[in-house]
């Protein structure tokens, strides 16, 4: 069929033996006509290295995603219940497996700017007595369990259509950028949503500076110190009148002729 459709456009010796260029041009125009392009597929990669101070990481990518897309890039770090390091899911029992879980350890939200994205991580925090720690690790004392991390952190970048905005949500749909592939992920709801890892090993925190000074938010579950707290005295209010003492004092002195008159 595209023999015949060739040959009505151009004569046969000019198909087959001429040698005038413009007609491998209009053979090659002719042949791709009928075929339609390929929508793309979403790209979204991710780059992590430290930053140059100790628990900063700086996170990056490319991606055709419109400009102003919203990406979510998070670290974590899985803790299992047990002595044995959570190495990767894959190798434990399902047992384990479904006692395992993970903690953010920080999280940023990014937007795309002509095809690029890039943000900086934090994992360490300041514990009260000074050292450096990771948020699980100062609150390891509420978990009433021992944990083990896992010896790498992963880094996601996460990007999430239903939650975009109107404008880019049609951009989308105007480019035929398609959502699919091996990033796409799906809720438990049923949403569809993009994912890019990478695990690095990170060690622990390790260190110590300067202790924070702490606020009414950090102590007692932030009423802060109650036996501080004094209740004020009620003062009278302004147009009432003094009432008589009930311990008014007794005598047998006679009464003077002004308290007669009462």
């Amino acid at each position: 069929m595209q023999r015949q459709f060739l040959h009505s456009i151009l004569p046969a010796k000019q198909i087959w033996h001429g040698a005038a260029p413009y007609c491998l041009s209009g053979l090659l125009l002719a042949s791709t006509g009928c075929s339609q392009a390929k929508p793309p597929e979403v790209n979204l990669n991710l780059q992590v290295e430290p930053a140059g101070r100790s628990g900063v990481y700086s996170v990056s990518g490319n991606t055709n995603l419109p400009d102003q897309s919203r990406i979510t890039v998070s670290a974590i770090r899985y803790l299992s219940p047990s002595q044995t390091a959570p190495l990767a899911t894959g190798g434990l029992s399902p047992q384990l497996q479904s006692q395992l879980t993970y903690t953010v350890l920080s999280r940023q939200d990014v937007v795309v700017n002509q095809g690029k994205w890039q943000t900086s991580l934090n994992l360490w925090q300041v514990a009260p007595n000074g050292q450096f720690r990771e948020g699980w690790q100062i609150n390891q004392s509420e978990l009433k369990i021992p944990t083990t991390p896992a010896p790498d952190v992963v880094f996601l970048a996460t990007f999430e259509p239903e939650g975009q905005p109107p404008t880019i949500q049609q951009k989308i749909q105007e480019q035929g950028i398609q959502l699919e592939g091996n990033l796409a992920r799906f809720t438990t709801d049923g949403q569809r949503y993009l994912q890019i890892s990478q695990a690095l090993p990170v060690p622990l925190p390790t260190g110590k500076t300067t202790p924070p000074t702490l606020t009414t938010a950090d102590i007692n579950g932030g009423w802060g110190d109650r036996s501080q707290i004094t209740t004020p005295e009620k003062s009278a209010p302004a147009n009432s009148k003094p009432t008589a003492s009930a311990n008014t004092s007794q005598t047998t002195a006679p009464l003077s002729p002004d308290q007669l008159l009462r």
